[in-house]
């Protein structure tokens, strides 16, 4: 759950904000316009990479190149950041906002390929396809943020709960990409492996990023969450072969590359994060620790739970019941927004709002009922806590009939917040990527297992660009992403 759940319905106004009409994008003004109103949900919603510098400042370098070919629009102010996603994508939003996220920077293996990514990217700014979405009629938006337990973890305790109980659905804050036509994906890479040979680099490595993101949706299997490259850029077999026969007959300019091999390349990308960041709070054995906030949260025991960015949301494998932790509201009084909750939910409370401490904080407590229909009955057990200055509201509800069997396992998850103790902090892990050298007669197994590494090796080797039993030469570098504790930027609050 990140630190700012309480922005989200800013967000999500400024994402229907930009739902314009095809006319906006005909003049670059309106296409600008709507680029901005877009670039605005991105980065409140996903978030853009500012660490480490030199990745970043990397991108935007590589871009900036590619962009000065005479070929390109002139009409578009192009900007390029990296997106907090951990999946590998990339994508352009109309007036030349381009995003490469940095699940796809971990896959990449040499300047030419990221070149190649970014002068994708250019491509479909460059051929207007963000119009010709529109002219077509189909969605508008080239980013959306997919609906789900973040709306209806708010509301909990209202009508239209058995939407939840029913099961543990998508991530909230999921992004959904408009998909490209095949021939829009065939014409970005006309356009851009033109734009990366212009530019000196290698117009071959196209093939291999797409060979490289294969490999990783493999690996990922049928992840209905994850919203990779490959969902939102269709490819065929043939794809990949196209490429490298346009790359022949591309004259490539002598200009020499940023960084001249891969060892230097991966230097750019240390200490780039992998996976999700420890920032939004991690879920370790069944408990939600968040550094940050100060806070840890024990779910029962075999219940499933999804850390998502406004909520954090378990529940047993019978999907009959749910316990949902979220922020309430700013402010100093738990009591106050209790009674709150209760009159806007109209709630059939059993006695009265109780305030009382929890984990050390001041806390206030209900056990209520409400009804949804004339025969669908709920049972809750809510609290609210202060820390520091927010109201965090943790609900466990399942049907009247099932709470004495859920009663126990939400009584102690509702009781279980706490500060977080030196021990918890020692679990608190993120992966970042790291270059390591192989040593002499050392397989790739070994040399993950050696540096703790977050990656299966045939992960790593995806990564790499090599096979999984490759042999590898000693003082060989490899980037590797490894588990290391958490360290906050700033002391928790």
């Amino acid at each position: 759950m990140t630190r700012f759940a309480l922005s989200w319905l800013a967000g999500m106004a400024a994402i229907g904000a930009f739902a314009c009409t095809a006319a906006r994008l005909v003049t670059p003004g309106g296409e600008t316009e709507l680029g901005e109103d877009a670039a605005v949900a991105v980065e409140r919603q996903i978030g853009l990479v500012q660490e480490p510098p030199e990745i970043v400042g990397y991108v935007k370098v590589i871009g900036a190149r590619l962009v000065k070919d005479p070929a390109v629009r002139t009409d578009v102010d192009y900007r390029f950041e990296i997106v907090e996603m951990a999946e590998p994508n990339a994508f352009a939003l109309p007036g030349g906002f381009i995003y490469v996220s940095r699940g796809l920077l971990a896959l990449l293996n040499s300047e030419d390929e990221l070149a190649s990514v970014i002068g994708h990217e250019v491509g479909h700014v460059a051929a207007h396809h963000h119009l010709r979405h529109a002219m077509m009629e189909t969605p508008l938006l080239p980013v959306r943020l997919a609906a789900g337990l973040g709306g209806l973890a708010t509301g909990i305790v209202s009508p239209g709960l058995g939407k939840v109980v029913s099961g543990v659905g998508s991530a909230p804050g999921s992004l959904t990409l408009a998909t490209h036509s095949r021939a829009q994906e065939d014409e970005a890479d006309e356009i851009g492996q033109k734009l990366v040979a212009d530019a000196g680099w290698d117009p071959r490595a196209m093939a291999t990023v797409m060979d490289a993101l294969s490999r990783e949706a493999e690996l990922a299997g049928r992840d209905p969450n994850r919203h990779g490259f490959l969902d939102s850029h269709p490819t065929t077999p043939a794809r990949s072969r196209s490429t490298l026969e346009r790359a022949a007959t591309l004259k490539v300019a002598q200009i020499a590359p940023i960084v001249p091999d891969r060892r230097r390349f991966y230097e750019r990308l240390d200490g780039l994060l992998y996976g999700a960041p420890a920032s939004h709070g991690v879920v370790v054995d069944g408990e939600f620790l968040h550094p940050d906030l100060d806070l840890r949260v024990a779910f029962p025991d075999g219940w499933k739970v999804e850390n998502a960015p406004q909520s954090v949301v378990a529940a047993p494998e019978s999907g009959d019941a749910v316990a949902v932790f979220t922020v309430a509201a700013e402010g100093s009084d738990p009591n106050a927004v209790a009674n709150e909750v209760v009159r806007k939910a109209s709630l059939e409370v059993e006695g009265r709002v109780e305030p009382t401490r929890i984990g050390g904080f001041d806390a206030a407590r209900v056990s209520a009922r409400s009804r949804e229909g004339w025969s669908t009955r709920y049972h809750h057990l809510i609290a609210w806590i202060h820390q520091g200055g927010v109201i965090y509201q943790i609900a466990g509800t399942t049907l009247e009939g099932n709470w004495s069997r859920h009663q126990d396992a939400i009584s102690r998850t509702v009781e279980s917040i706490r500060p977080l103790g030196p021990a918890d902090r020692r679990r608190v892990h993120e992966a970042r990527l790291r270059i390591v050298e192989a040593q002499r007669g050392e397989t790739l197994a070994a040399l993950l297992e050696r540096v703790g590494s977050a990656w299966s090796p045939e992960r790593a080797a995806a990564a790499n660009g090599i096979a999984a039993n490759a042999a590898l030469q000693p003082g060989q570098a490899l980037k590797v992403a490894c588990f290391e504790i958490y360290a906050p930027t700033q002391s928790p609050r």
